[in-house]
C-alpha cells in the first residue's frame, strides 16, 4: 500500500511538472513563428467625446477634451520613441482605422508625426501588430497559466497596452497580447517617468508608459532557445 502511494505521488509530481513545463513553453514562439516586422501604434483623438460635445455646443468641455487628447498622444509617442526598439514603430490616428484595416500604409506616421518614407511593411504583409492604450476588447479565455506576457494582470476594467493582429482582433493569450499594469516603471525610483504619464483632471483620459514592458515581452517571446 505504501509503495502504491509513493509510486502514485511520484507519478503525480512528474505529470504536474511536465504539464507546467508545457504551459511555460507556450509563452515562447513556436519554431517558424515569426516576430512582427513592425508595430503600429494607434493614437486616440477622442472622436466620440468630441462629437458629443460638439453636437451639444459645449465648447468648454470640447476644448478640455482636445487638450487632454493632445497631451495623451504626446506622452504615448514619446514613450515609444524613447523605450521601444524591438522593431520599427509607426503611428496612426484612430480616425483612419479603416485605411489601416485596408492596409493603406501610406497614412502611417513617424515619431515626429510626419508621413513615413521607408516602410518595413507593405500592403501584402500581415506580419505586424497594432497596439492601443485602453481597455481590453474582451477578457481573453483563461487556460492554464495566466501568462507572463500580461505581467500577470487580467482585469479588463483597467487601462493598459493592448496588442491586436492585422485585422484589429486582440491577440490570443498565447501571444504577447498586452503589457499589464503590475510591473511598470516606478515613478518614485525613475524621475523620467512623469514625462511619459498623463491623467486628465476631468475625463477618463490618461496614459502610463508601458512601451519598455512590451518591448521586453516581445524579446522574451521571440528569443532564440
Amino acid at each position: 500500500m505504501h509503495r502504491f502511494i509513493a509510486a502514485f505521488t511520484i507519478f503525480f509530481i512528474f505529470a504536474l511538472s511536465n504539464s507546467y513545463a508545457q504551459i511555460i513553453r507556450r509563452y515562447h514562439a513556436h519554431s517558424g513563428q515569426l516576430p512582427p516586422k513592425a508595430l503600429l501604434v494607434q493614437l486616440s483623438t477622442e472622436k466620440n467625446r468630441r462629437k458629443f460635445y460638439l453636437k451639444h455646443h459645449d465648447f468648454l468641455n470640447l476644448e478640455i477634451i482636445e487638450k487632454d487628447a493632445t497631451e495623451q498622444r504626446a506622452r504615448m509617442v514619446a514613450d515609444f520613441k524613447d523605450h521601444f526598439t524591438y522593431c520599427p514603430v509607426y503611428f496612426f490616428y484612430d480616425t483612419i482605422q479603416d485605411q489601416i484595416k485596408a492596409r493603406n500604409f501610406s497614412v502611417l506616421l513617424n515619431e515626429n508625426l510626419k508621413p513615413v518614407t521607408n516602410l518595413a511593411i507593405g500592403p501584402e504583409d500581415s506580419s505586424y501588430f497594432i497596439v492601443y492604450y485602453g481597455y481590453e476588447q474582451e477578457e481573453p479565455e483563461k487556460k492554464g497559466h495566466e501568462g507572463a506576457f500580461s505581467s500577470g494582470y487580467s482585469d479588463n476594467s483597467v487601462k493598459t497596452l493592448i496588442a491586436l493582429d492585422c485585422d484589429f482582433v486582440q491577440l490570443s493569450l498565447k501571444l504577447p497580447y498586452k503589457a499589464g499594469p503590475v510591473r511598470r516603471l516606478n515613478s518614485k525610483k525613475d524621475p523620467t517617468v512623469p514625462a511619459y504619464e498623463y491623467k486628465s483632471k476631468k475625463f477618463d483620459i490618461s496614459y502610463e508608459p508601458y512601451a519598455v514592458l512590451y518591448d521586453r515581452n516581445l524579446r522574451l517571446f521571440y528569443r532564440q532557445r
